[in-house]
């Protein structure tokens, strides 16, 4: 029987990324989905590894290194109907732009 395709995922990113292929999963589990998925890491762990290994699998991704509390509101009509994955490196309560 073969693999199912989660698993062949978590093996190529396992070769690659030692550590990562989990995350990997769950990430790509939760895209389908079109669920939330939030990363709280320490730096280094890879969180932007999977950030952008997603947003080069999805040509509906839009993807920001950085967003603010602040910045929210900016947003708002942008994404009203946005259907697409949205990705953040870093999510800051900061309340500047």
């Amino acid at each position: 029987m073969p693999d199912h395709p989660i698993v062949d995922l978590m093996d190529d990113i396992a070769k690659t990324h030692p550590g990562l292929e989990r995350l990997a999963a769950i990430a790509a589990i939760a895209v389908k989905a079109k669920q939330c998925l939030i990363v709280v890491s320490p730096p280094g762990c890879g969180k932007s590894t999977i950030t952008n290994w997603i947003s080069e699998q999805r040509q509906d991704a839009y993807i920001k290194d950085s967003l603010t509390r602040a910045s929210l509101k900016q947003y708002e009509t942008m994404w009203q109907d946005f259907t697409g994955v949205m990705l953040f490196d870093d999510v800051g309560k900061i309340d500047t732009d």
